[in-house]
């Protein structure tokens, strides 16, 4: 498997796949066919109008990029016991909560699924902090932070053991329960850990070899946060 963990594999919002530090090049490189057949996994499988509008965007964001979704099958809820990888060029994990995300790729077994498959995966925020081996779920929501209960570790699909941190340019301001989110909460939850942010545009590749992280990135390490790469450049993690 090559799994390509991104923050947003798009520029912004908008309809087109990044091509900043060759993220649209790389994925059309690994795929190799412009048709492909595709599989979306959810952060909430509740929400199925959200669900199936993030998966469309992807969908219009690769067919301006020349690759078609011959099919794409969004696994909710309902049938989420039921999926099957065979045949499965790109299986998408979606952006959403982190924590809402794990439960149900628990409860679908998604961890024991993927060790049998061997094409692409692309991640997408939530779902690339719950690719880790062990997830770090960064308080997001407010009460979260001030929680004595929330979680702040949990079972992983283990495709790596980085921890990484999206959207860090959105989060390195922000404040949640009254606490700075980078200085406050991370940084803290750091001690003897370490963490791997990265802005939009930046992104990190993960195949049977190794692990290589692509554009500007900081890691949090025992409280201290540092620069360890700049976009237009490539480091082996």
């Amino acid at each position: 498997m090559e799994a390509f963990l991104t923050s947003s594999p798009t520029k912004g919002w908008s309809e087109e796949l990044e091509e900043k530090n060759g993220f649209a090049s790389a994925i059309a490189k690994s795929l190799g066919k412009n048709f492909i057949r595709t599989m979306f996994f959810p952060s909430d499988p509740a929400d199925s109008e959200g669900s199936l509008g993030q998966a469309r965007w992807i969908e219009r964001s690769f067919r301006n990029a020349g690759i078609e979704f011959s099919l794409l099958r969004v696994v909710d809820g309902f049938d989420g016991l039921s999926f099957d990888l065979d045949g499965i060029d790109l299986a998408i994990l979606a952006g959403g909560h982190v924590p809402t995300q794990n439960a149900f790729f628990r409860r679908i077994g998604l961890k024991e699924k993927l060790a049998g498959y061997g094409n692409v995966l692309l991640a997408i925020s939530a779902g690339s902090m719950n690719a880790a081996k062990v997830v770090y779920a960064q308080p997001e929501e407010e009460g979260e932070a001030s929680s004595p209960t929330y979680e702040r570790f949990l079972e992983g699909l283990g495709i790596t053991e980085v921890n990484i941190i999206p959207h860090y340019d959105s989060i390195r301001d922000a404040v949640l329960d009254g606490m700075r989110i980078v200085e406050d909460i991370t940084l803290s939850d750091s001690m003897g850990r370490r963490f791997v942010l990265i802005p939009d545009g930046s992104y990190i590749k993960v195949d049977d070899e190794k692990t290589v992280l692509y554009g500007r990135a900081y890691e949090a390490v025992d409280g201290v946060l540092r620069k360890i790469s700049e976009d237009g450049r490539m480091i082996v993690l």
